[in-house]
């Protein structure tokens, strides 16, 4: 099995962060195969919540379980030639600090044939650090989006958003 594209947006407000997003997975032998999805465990960052797990063809939903104490979820995916899978969750934060982990990449032992990540926050927000920078940032009313795409990726850290209020 691959896993061979992601599409995520994520959003920081009252100091939560949330992830929703897209995740590919492909094979040459369908059939079911486990998967490990892990979440940060920082002291800034609570427990994840509000997880969700469905398959987009379908809209099933997908039973995970919890494991060590509640830094990953495990589920079974049924996966085919193109099996597209929508993940969301919440974490509390409790600094001025958000992280999304990409080096559980490595894993696959392959990049990601494409990617695409958008931060949404509203602009009572600053972020003053990016542990990747942005390809782009476009303002709106009262948000701003910042925005990266990259082709054949294999990350070499984690993707931390540092911030401050206005």
């Amino acid at each position: 099995m691959r896993f061979t594209e992601e599409d995520l947006s994520f959003g920081i407000k009252d100091s939560i962060f949330s992830v929703r997003g897209v995740y590919y997975f492909s094979t040459d032998h369908p059939g079911k195969y486990p998967i490990l999805y892990p979440f940060p465990e920082d002291e800034e960052m609570g427990e994840a919540y509000d997880i969700l797990v469905r398959y987009i063809q379908t809209d099933e939903t997908i039973d995970y379980k919890f494991k060590k104490k509640k830094n990953f979820i495990t589920f079974v995916l049924n996966v085919d030639d193109d099996t597209p899978v929508y993940i969301s969750y919440k974490q509390h934060l409790y600094d001025n600090f958000a992280r999304y982990i990409l080096l559980s990449t490595h894993s696959w032992k392959r990049p990601l044939e494409r990617v695409e990540y958008k931060l949404n926050i509203m602009n009572d927000l600053k972020i003053t650090y990016f542990s990747i920078e942005p390809d782009n940032e476009v303002s709106l009313d009262f948000r701003r989006l910042y925005l990266w795409q990259r082709e054949n990726y294999m990350p070499d850290r984690d993707l931390i958003f540092e911030f401050e209020e206005r």
